[in-house]
């Protein structure tokens, strides 16, 4: 009974050793730790800290800043372009043309462009981005 007692203990030991050193790399919980550089970010450019946030954690915590602001300006500059979240999110990803091309296929309907992306892979990435976004918000409160 013994050895069953501390094979436990260091299973639990490691165990939560392993959870600890996992929670430390999180990209998310590092963006996450960046709420007032975040909210001063929002408060310039209008854009919610959510999604100012979530653009950090996309952008990654270990490039610093600049990339973080370049990236919250162009996302300002594509919600106001796109007029679609779905769509400003697929440019912002790289996939430019992409949403130029659901756009025209759809007739300019932004509605219908989405249910066209909701079929292609790229979705993926669009709703992880989206998600992180309302995950932050619920998370820090708003």
């Amino acid at each position: 009974m013994t050895r069953a007692v501390v094979l436990l203990a260091v299973i639990s030991v490691l165990t939560a050793t392993l959870f600890a050193w996992n929670r430390a790399r999180s990209p998310f919980l590092a963006a996450e730790r960046e709420v007032p550089a975040a909210q001063a970010l929002a408060t310039e450019f209008g854009v919610p800290v959510a999604e100012v946030l979530a653009l950090r954690e996309d952008v990654g915590v270990a490039l610093g800043t600049l990339p973080w602001r370049e990236r919250v300006v162009r996302w300002k500059d594509a919600k106001v372009a796109w007029k679609s979240r779905q769509l400003a999110v697929l440019a912002l990803l790289g996939a430019e043309a992409l949403a130029k091309e659901l756009l025209a296929t759809s007739g300019g309907d932004a509605s219908r462009a989405e249910l066209a992306l909701g079929k292609r892979e790229e979705h993926v990435a669009v709703v992880r981005f989206l998600s992180v976004a309302e995950r932050l918000a619920a998370r820090s409160g708003g």
